[in-house]
Formats: structure tokens, sequence, C-alpha cells
């Protein structure tokens, strides 16, 4: 629906204007890599999140997305193996 991709494209330009703001800021980057996933960029949702430090990329948010991107762009043994990865 059109509504919902406006508002898509709307989030992304918010994320990557609070990116630019606060590159520290990990939740910026795994939002962004979120919207790009629900807009079916996936390579986008995973280069967002492979932006961060190792450390970063290791948090549970980030290897959620990250997995669910993978398995959305057709990566479904490497999104299993990140999913299995996360650590509660």
């Amino acid at each position: 629906d059109e509504e919902f991709k406006s508002l898509l494209k709307e989030a992304q330009k918010d994320f990557q204007e609070a990116i630019r703001i606060d590159p520290t800021f990990t939740k910026s980057y795994i939002n962004l890599a979120c919207v790009y996933d629900l807009m079916d960029n996936w390579q986008g949702a995973i280069g967002k999140i492979n932006e961060l430090s190792i450390e970063q990329q290791n948090s549970v948010d980030a290897k959620r997305i990250l997995a669910i991107a993978y398995y959305h762009y057709g990566q479904e043994t490497k999104a299993e193996e990140l999913w299995n990865s996360i650590k509660y």
C-alpha cells in the first residue's frame, strides 16, 4: 500500500539523519536495517548492520535483524546459524 511505503521512506530519512547526527548510536543502524528489510532491500539491511563494529554486530538486536534479512534474502542456512547464536 502506498501509505505504508511513504511511511517507510520517511522513517528511512529519519534514521539516516539520526546516524548523521550520532554515528555511534547503534539503534539507529538497527532501525534503519529494519526499514530496509520491510522495503525488501535485504542487501541494504545486511550492509547497514555490517557497518557496525563487531561488538555492536554481536548484540541481540543486530543479530536478530541480520538473521531476518538473510532469511528474506534466501540465505536460510546463514539466517538459522545467526538466529541460533543469539544468547538471551
